[in-house]
């Protein structure tokens, strides 16, 4: 059976052959640091979501089913070494997507454009000295 071919459209709207030998894994590494941190930003931003609707499901039920339910749920949630490590990540996740918000930002208005990489390199070293300084702060 013969192969079909796979085409792509460049930025100048020519229609070329991809390459069948570019494995799928491959393609991350290949773009440019704005893709990448346009990927995070995505990922961060769903986790975000995926979170915020599970925390307003559960005490949204556990207060609508008495003081005794809540004070329950919240105990479990506050107390329970999992749940904190999910607080960790819910924490690094709002310090990346806010900052690489700001980049955004940043970048839409026409400062940076030529230094994405060192501006992201930059926010991805701000985010971590944030969350440093923020978990020396609740947990030490």
């Amino acid at each position: 059976m013969e192969e079909m071919a796979e085409f792509k459209i460049t930025k100048d709207h020519k229609l070329v052959d991809v390459d069948p030998e570019i494995h799928k894994i491959d393609v991350l590494r290949r773009h440019s640091v704005g893709m990448k941190a346009w990927l995070v930003h995505r990922i961060s931003g769903v986790g975000l979501l995926l979170y915020l609707l599970a925390h307003i499901g559960t005490m949204g039920t556990a207060m609508f089913m008495g003081e005794d339910a809540f004070q329950g749920v919240f105990q479990v949630l506050f107390h329970n070494p999992v749940f904190l490590l999910f607080d960790l990540l819910i924490l690094a996740g709002v310090i990346i997507h806010s900052l690489n918000g700001i980049r955004l930002v940043l970048v839409d208005m026409g400062f940076f454009v030529k230094r994405q990489k060192e501006l992201f390199a930059l926010i991805c070293c701000l985010a971590v000295g944030i969350f440093v300084w923020l978990f020396i702060r609740a947990f030490l």
